[in-house]
Parts: C-alpha cells; sequence; structure tokens
C-alpha cells in the first residue's frame, strides 16, 4: 500500500468555482512538489482541463503514477497522455452505465492494463453493474476484465 496525496488537479468547467485559476495552479504546483519529494502517485481531477494538465506531462512523468481519476476526456486525449506519461491509468465510474461517448470509446480503446473503475459518490452497488457494463463495452470476459483491474489497482497503488 502507498500513500498519495489527496486528489489534485484543475477544474475549468465553471467560471464561477470557488477557487481561481490562479489559486488552483499555486495548490498545483505545491501538491506536485510533495509528491516528487516524497515519490508518491497522484490522482488527479481534471475537468475543462487538459491542455493545462499535459503542459505539466515531464513533471507528471516523473513520479510512481499517476490516475486520471474520472476520466472524462476523450480516447484521443488519453492516448495523448499515455504517450507523454506512461505511467498514467484512467479511472472510470457510472458515467459507462450513462452510456457517455467518450468513457465508453475510452474503455473500448485503451489497454486493459491503463483502466480502473469505480464508484466515486455512486455508490459502491453500482460496481458490479459497472464492471458488466466495461466487460460489455470491450467484449471480454467479466471476470478475466476485473482481474486485469485488480492487477492495475495493484501496480498503481
Amino acid at each position: 500500500m502507498s500513500f498519495t496525496p489527496a486528489e489534485m488537479g484543475f477544474d475549468f468547467y465553471d467560471e464561477n468555482y470557488f477557487f481561481t485559476a490562479e489559486q488552483q495552479e499555486k495548490a498545483w504546483y505545491i501538491q506536485l512538489e510533495l509528491a516528487k519529494q516524497f515519490n508518491v502517485p497522484v490522482v488527479i481531477h481534471c475537468r475543462k482541463a487538459f491542455e493545462r494538465i499535459i503542459k505539466d506531462s515531464e513533471k507528471l512523468n516523473s513520479l510512481p503514477f499517476v490516475l486520471f481519476h474520472g476520466f472524462s476526456g476523450s480516447f484521443e486525449q488519453a492516448n495523448q497522455i499515455s504517450l507523454k506519461v506512461p505511467g498514467a491509468f484512467f479511472s472510470f465510474g457510472k458515467t459507462i452505465l450513462q452510456n457517455s461517448k467518450k468513457a465508453c470509446s475510452c474503455i473500448k480503446k485503451l489497454p486493459s492494463n491503463k483502466i480502473i473503475l469505480e464508484t466515486d459518490d455512486s455508490g459502491i452497488e453500482y460496481l458490479p453493474l459497472i464492471y458488466e457494463k466495461a466487460s460489455e463495452i470491450r467484449g471480454i470476459n467479466e471476470i478475466e476484465f476485473a482481474e486485469q483491474i485488480g492487477r492495475n489497482i495493484d501496480i498503481s497503488y
């Protein structure tokens, strides 16, 4: 088991967000420096901030791993991150049950060793449905896929 700092990142979804872009950037660099100093992974929150996160891909690449929590970007963005930050993982949750085109495309196209499934605030009761839907999207056996997700979690945490 390893230590990870609290979820960090940027939320530019709503211009009236509680924290300004400048405040978020200051917190980002403090957390990034701490993660590097203590050689711990990070969990990234990224809402409408893809270009901002990519800007620091070199810094992220120096960390043990990076988890893009509740990833809402496109497959192309996930692929770009994977190329720049090979230690990146992407987590998906209830959005695949809602047939989010971006999330479903990522589940289908990303290598299985880059995917983690989660419930976030959806409630643990959704986890079996999330696994079932993700396996269906990939067209693979649910048990095999669950085992791969387990290996991903072991590697990342």
